[in-house]
C-alpha cells in the first residue's frame, strides 16, 4: 500500500493481491491513531484501488491498512506491527476565521418563567465546528450535545442572568456570545401549593365574601330603619298640624 498526504486529506492506493484462485470481492480500509484502535473506514468494490480519507486533522498521525475479502474470508492486511508507516495530512493555510453561533432559541433581554431551560441553536464555521459550551460565570462550562446543531440544559437563578455561549472550531479559534435572560418564576418560593392550602385559600375568600355580604345587609337594614323613622316622624308632624287646625276652627 502507498500513502500520500494532501491538505486536509490522506490518499491511499494499492495493487491487486494474489487471490488464491478466488477473485477479490471487496477491499476493506482500516485506520488507527496513537490513541485509538483499528476501525473500519470503508468497504470498497474490487475495482477500486485507492481511497481518500478527508476526516483528518493536520495535528494527528494516522495508520492505515487495506484487507482484501473473497469467498474464503478476509486477508490479514498489509500492516505489520513495528513496521508502521504513519501519514500526517499536510497543514493548509492558517485558519484565523472564528466560528459563530448562527441562531439560538434565547432572546437577548427576554424573560422565561422557569429556572430550568433547554437552550438549542446552530453553529457555523468556514471549516469545522469542534465544540459548543455554555456557562453562567465564564468559569464552569457545560458541553452542549452536538456541534453544528446543538442543545444543552441549564439551570438559571430567579432574576437576571447572563448566559455565555462559546463555540470552538478545529483550528482552535473561539467565539463567545453573550445573552441576558430574566427569570420570573411562577412557582411559589415555598414550593407548589397543596390541596389543603388551596382549600384554606378558598375558605378565606368565601369568609371575606360572606362578611362583606353580611356587612352590606346590616348597612342596608340600618338605612331602611332610618328612612322608616324619618317617614314616621314626618307623618306624626302632619297629623299634629291637622289636629291643631281643627281645634282652631271650632273656637271661632
Amino acid at each position: 500500500m502507498r500513502q500520500a498526504s494532501d491538505i486536509g486529506a490522506s490518499n491511499l492506493s494499492w495493487e491487486k493481491p494474489f487471490d488464491e484462485g478466488s477473485g477479490v470481492k471487496t477491499y476493506k480500509v482500516f485506520r488507527k491513531t496513537s490513541t485509538t484502535d483499528w476501525r473500519l473506514l470503508a468497504d470498497l468494490p474490487a475495482t477500486t484501488m485507492s481511497y481518500r480519507d478527508e476526516d483528518v486533522f493536520s495535528s494527528e498521525i494516522y495508520y492505515y491498512q487495506v484487507k482484501a475479502a473473497n469467498d474464503f474470508g478476509v486477508s490479514d492486511g498489509n500492516w505489520v506491527p513495528g513496521q508502521e508507516v504513519p501519514i500526517s495530512p499536510k497543514a493548509g493555510p492558517a485558519d484565523s476565521i472564528k466560528p459563530t453561533i448562527e441562531k439560538t432559541n434565547l432572546v437577548d433581554g427576554g424573560t422565561v418563567n422557569d429556572t430550568k431551560i433547554k437552550i438549542t441553536g446552530t453553529a457555523i464555521d468556514n471549516n469545522k465546528v469542534k465544540s459548543v459550551e455554555v456557562s453562567l460565570d465564564q468559569v464552569h462550562w457545560d458541553n452542549a450535545t452536538g456541534t453544528t446543531n446543538w442543545t444543552v440544559d441549564v439551570e438559571l437563578k430567579e432574576g437576571s442572568n447572563t448566559v455565555y455561549i462559546r463555540v470552538t472550531d478545529d483550528a482552535g479559534n473561539q467565539n463567545v456570545t453573550i445573552w441576558h435572560v430574566n427569570v420570573e418564576s411562577t412557582t411559589s418560593p415555598h414550593g407548589p401549593r397543596t390541596y389543603t392550602q388551596d382549600l384554606l385559600v378558598l375558605g378565606a375568600v368565601m369568609t371575606v365574601v360572606i362578611v362583606s355580604v353580611f356587612a352590606s345587609v346590616i348597612i342596608s337594614w340600618r338605612n331602611e330603619m332610618r328612612n322608616v323613622r324619618q317617614r314616621k316622624g314626618s307623618n306624626d308632624s302632619t297629623r299634629k298640624g291637622n289636629r291643631t287646625q281643627k281645634k282652631g276652627g271650632g273656637t271661632g
